[in-house]
Order: structure tokens, then C-alpha cells, then sequence
């Protein structure tokens, strides 16, 4: 696994991480609205 993540730039998830990958991805949500609107004027 060491050499995929290292090597071949991929993100795979260990058995010490926090977060999976499922509860990041649950988090994002695109019917939100955003809170600042960047730029326009």
C-alpha cells in the first residue's frame, strides 16, 4: 500500500485513518448554498 500511495499518487485508506473515504465524501453536499460569493462586482 506504502508504494501506491507514494509512487502511483493514490489515495486508498488505511486502517489508522480518522475518516474513511465515505464519511469525506458524505460531507459534501451541492444543494448548499454557498456562504461568500467570489467574484463578480
Amino acid at each position: 500500500m506504502f508504494f501506491r500511495q507514494e509512487f502511483n499518487c493514490e489515495f486508498v485508506e488505511t486502517t489508522d485513518q480518522v475518516f474513511s473515504y465515505d464519511t469525506i465524501n458524505e460531507a459534501f453536499d451541492d444543494n448548499v448554498k454557498p456562504l461568500f460569493v467570489t467574484g463578480g462586482a
